[in-house]
């Protein structure tokens, strides 16, 4: 109770609200007397926990990467760098760091990482086709 009491004052002291530490006693002596039923009913769980008082359950989760999204968000971002780049060499150096940093993350792999320059010319001649229609 002491240590209930403790955060009490802590909490009114950061709020700077008039209190009294017999008003504080009375206060809490009556929360917990209120709160005795719910605890005995509380104990008969298997999970109690005195020492949390509470139930506590172990939950074990593991979640995995979306990679679909990762596909996705990066096709987005690489679109916005596309725009935001003011040259090719700019933009493909964003590409590089993008595809480097989600490689491990993506779905569709990398088109670096099976080490051909053929992919990476034909993709700058796309971007510069697709940038000469967008200006005509």
């Amino acid at each position: 109770m002491d240590e209930l009491k403790q955060q009490f004052y802590e909490v009114m002291h950061k709020y700077q609200k008039p209190f009294s530490e017999e008003g504080v006693t009375a206060n809490l002596t009556q929360w917990n007397e209120q709160k005795q039923g719910l605890l005995q009913l509380l104990r008969r769980h298997p999970l109690w926990n005195e020492k949390e008082l509470a139930i506590v359950f172990r939950v074990e989760e593991r979640r995995e990467i979306d990679r679909i999204t990762v596909d996705e968000t990066r096709a987005a971002i690489l679109e916005l760098g596309r725009r935001a780049c003011t040259d090719d060499t700019m933009y493909e150096n964003f590409e590089t760091a993008l595809r480097a940093a989600t490689a491990d993350y993506a779905r569709i792999p990398n088109e670096y990482r099976f080490g051909s320059t053929a992919v990476s010319s034909a993709h700058r001649g796309k971007r510069q086709a697709v940038s000469s229609i967008g200006s005509a």
